[in-house]
């Protein structure tokens, strides 16, 4: 929906999605057939440990964000409701590239309840005008064809990266206004793809399998690598605005560039200007170094314990709602951020202006 482009890109190189793999996609993968199977047979998440998916081992780690999942998806099954677990939408009369596999989808009344697993640690994801639960949710609802149904629920339960909304965020919209949005947003988007070829960096480029082949990530590079730093000073108000908002899709090339140099390196190629090293890591103590030390040393070569960050208490089963109560962060000043990010903007007022706004203030007094 940001670019266009990046679906005939794709095509032309014969990359999909499904190419590119990291770990962290297959223990996505393998997470969501655990929850599978024990939806299918009535279990929690620890009886699937030590289970096989494609040759991936389902983790007691997975086991604790399953069941976080497994936990939110049965509150609202009933007698009378029907689930939809892994189900295919493909729609040829929305577009012919409309697809996807819903986690779950539980009609209950006058609603469908649709759920999606996120397994990943790493990005935050919001559940409030997020267009891809919306694009299950909207093939789903054409899918079921149940005219009972009003109102849809979107869920998205992410139990292994903290969000200030908690593991499991919910947004809700009418049936209606669901379609409404992909008629209006949705499939245009998709449609858009057929004859507009522009491409577009941007923060959504981290999903990207093209992202080190893209010819406009690639010019974005080059022009970075090869500008003079001290020119930024030069720069208008609204240059830096518009350069800034793209050091975010910068980012993403650089630490996709070093994970491709990474596994080339362990290969046994030769990548030029590029090379294995050992990882840095804190010294550990050796197995009976508790006791020594004690014996020479006493209790002053203990720590005192303290309570567990609010991050992994978070983690605790239960915790959560405390963790909410209890923790905050602190204030530490300002940093810059992209202005299409969640975060509320503060405006500073320089001594110049208060003295302009109160001088103005004062001839309207008069």
């Amino acid at each position: 929906m940001h670019c266009p482009g990046s679906i005939a890109l794709l095509q032309h190189l014969g990359v999909t999605i499904e190419t590119d793999e990291p770990s962290y996609r297959r223990d996505g993968q393998t997470a969501h057939a655990g929850a599978l199977w024990c939806l299918e047979n009535n279990a929690d998440a620890w009886e699937c440990i030590g289970n096989g998916f494609d040759g991936n081992e389902f983790t007691a780690d997975m086991a604790l964000g399953v069941q976080v999942y497994l936990d939110a998806v049965r509150a609202d099954i009933t007698p009378n409701s029907v689930t939809y677990f892994e189900q295919q939408i493909e729609d040829q009369a929305v577009h012919h590239d409309f697809y996807g596999t819903t986690d779950c989808g539980v009609v209950e009344g006058e609603w469908l309840i649709v759920s999606d697993y996120k397994n990943g640690a790493g990005i935050p994801v919001d559940v409030k005008g997020n267009p891809q639960i919306r694009y299950y949710a909207y093939g789903l609802l054409r899918k079921v064809q149940d005219p009972r149904v009003k109102w849809v629920r979107l869920r998205i339960v992410q139990p292994n990266a903290f969000h200030p909304e908690g593991q499991i965020r919910e947004d809700e919209i009418s049936a209606d206004d669901l379609c409404r949005w992909a008629e209006a947003e949705l499939v245009p988007a998709m449609r858009r793809t057929e004859s507009d070829g522009s491409l577009e960096p941007g923060s959504h480029c981290r999903f990207c399998p093209a992202k080190l082949l893209c010819p406009a990530m690639r010019g974005l590079f080059g022009a970075i690598a090869e500008a003079d730093a001290a020119s930024a000073k030069e720069l208008t108000d609204e240059e830096l605005g518009r350069q800034y908002a793209l050091t975010e899709a910068v980012r993403i090339y650089i630490k996709a560039l070093g994970e491709e140099a990474y596994r080339r390196l362990l290969q046994g190629k030769a990548v030029p200007g590029a090379k294995l090293v050992e990882s840095k890591s804190d010294r550990a103590w050796k197995d009976g170094a508790a006791e020594r030390f004690l014996a020479e040393f006493g209790d002053k070569a203990l720590t005192t314990p303290e309570l567990l960050s609010p991050a992994k208490m978070e983690k605790l089963p239960g915790a959560a709602a405390l963790v909410k109560e209890w923790a905050f962060a602190p204030k530490k000043g300002f940093t810059v951020d992209l202005a299409t990010s969640k975060r509320r903007a503060v405006t500073v007022t320089t001594a110049s202006t208060a003295f302009k706004d109160y001088a103005e203030h004062m001839e309207e007094v008069a």
